[in-house]
């Protein structure tokens, strides 16, 4: 059950960590449309979104651990440090930089370009015009009438790509030798253990189902549009 916890947390952490830094960028490049920031914007995420996240992860791992010797190479935690310390905790957060960097960047493409549809959408809408002619300070704007508008739609995403973090761990976490569900399947593989991989394709297949359930649900609530169709 362990691997399980170091999955979700590494997952976890790179979708708050892509969402937060995504929002930013997707509103700016919206809010400046067809501008040279939109026009940067857009390419960098769209490449972003087209490299596959374990290349990423061993060019991160040959940079930064390898050359520049600033992250560790594989595991989760020191094992020199006391369970549950102070050190401890650090040294699970030095450890998770790596992979959380390598699920993130490439989540970033996917997010910013989202952000950046969802934000057009808003901006043409007539409330937003109307805010406009006004004359409403552009933070008002921004923040009280775009912002929350644009993150609905996207809010479902939120679980979807939690899931193919799920599914992208197989691959990315045995680069790093993190004890997930992912490095457990490539040893299970390497041994031919049928039960335990037939036993994580278990687990992996129940909760993408209930993310995507819970995406379908939290859309439901949050997405005022679907509250009249039966």
């Amino acid at each position: 059950m362990h691997s399980i916890f170091w999955t979700v947390y590494l997952g976890l952490t790179a979708l708050v960590f892509s969402f937060l830094v995504s929002l930013v960028l997707g509103i700016i490049s919206a809010y400046n449309r067809d501008k040279f920031v939109d026009n940067d914007i857009t390419i960098f995420a769209s490449i972003l979104n087209s490299i596959p996240n374990f290349l990423v992860g061993i060019i991160l791992l040959v940079l930064f651990g390898v050359y520049l010797k600033i992250f560790p190479l594989r595991g989760a935690y020191s094992i020199e440090t006391q369970p549950f310390s102070l050190g401890f905790l650090v040294s699970i957060i030095k450890h998770s930089v790596l992979p959380v960097l390598s699920y993130s960047l490439v989540l970033l493409g996917g997010w910013i370009l989202a952000f950046r549809a969802a934000a057009i959408t808003v901006i043409s809408e007539n409330y937003v015009l109307l805010a406009k002619a006004k004359g409403l300070k552009n933070k008002t704007i921004l923040f009280y009438y775009i912002l929350p508008n644009a993150i609905i739609p996207v809010i479902p995403l939120f679980f979807i790509n939690l899931s193919g973090i799920l599914q992208g761990a197989f691959f990315l976490e045995p680069i790093f030798s993190y004890p997930g569900i992912g490095y457990f399947f490539s040893k299970a593989i390497a041994l031919r253990d049928y039960t335990l991989i037939q036993g994580i394709l278990t687990i992996i297949t129940l909760l993408v189902l209930l993310l995507n359930f819970l995406a379908d649900i939290t859309h439901k609530i949050v997405d005022i549009r679907t509250k009249n169709i039966d």
